[in-house]
């Protein structure tokens, strides 16, 4: 899993994306429409383009990443965090099934991370805001399951950083960043071959899972 603020997206053979508010709603609102979460990110205050140079943690460049090494923004999840995720999925997954319900009825406490859940409130979801302004998680076992169960835990574990938006006009929530063969000139780029420039993403927290890896790039 990849998660940055307001990042481009990565190239890679078949990944899902959300969009996640930082806010977090106490469990009550469970996602925005396309319209509420433009809003929310161009209704901020935008004064000019900043002349004087940027003091932070998230102002790097490669080559200090490549100092710093690796291991400062790779976390590699423990034995008993996949458990507690591989259990949230299982029981999600019952949910919806027995209730025939959508993604979008799952709560946090449906999806319950109670480990995990700590550690994204208190360190992970501020190192993305506050710090680096990124972090790669590694040990996800998307081998465990199907499309549909690597669904359920992108949108769970979406949940616990934050409010999930909308992607498109479609109200898209979670997305396959996959060549359909779209159209690059009306359809979100990532559902085409096209080359994707570097941009900003109406959010603020961007999160990709791979669920294999690219041939090339990545």
């Amino acid at each position: 899993v990849i998660l940055t603020r307001r990042a481009a997206a990565l190239t890679a053979l078949a990944a899902l994306t959300v969009a996640i508010a930082s806010s977090s709603d106490g469990g009550e609102r469970r996602y925005r429409s396309v319209v509420i979460q433009s809003l929310n990110y161009f209704s901020r205050p935008h004064y000019a383009i900043r002349r004087e140079k940027v003091s932070s943690r998230a102002a790097w460049k490669g080559e200090d990443l490549r100092t710093t090494g690796f291991d400062a923004y790779i976390i590699k999840l423990e034995e008993d965090e996949k458990a507690e995720i591989l259990n949230a999925v299982d029981k999600a997954d019952s949910f919806l099934k027995h209730s025939n319900q959508t993604l979008e009825a799952l709560t946090l406490e449906l999806f319950p991370l109670p480990k995990l859940g700590n550690k994204i409130r208190n360190i992970w979801r501020k190192e993305i805001m506050e710090g680096r302004g990124f972090l790669v998680l590694r040990g996800v076992p998307v081998k465990e399951w199907d499309p549909r169960q690597a669904r359920i835990f992108f949108w769970g574990f979406g949940r616990h950083f934050g409010i999930l938006g909308a992607q498109d006009n479609d109200g898209l929530l979670v997305g396959n960043v996959r060549d359909i063969g779209a159209d690059p000139r009306t359809e979100r780029q990532y559902k085409t071959n096209a080359f994707i420039k570097p941009h900003c993403d109406v959010a603020d927290i961007v999160g990709l899972l791979c669920l294999k890896s690219a041939e090339k790039g990545g």
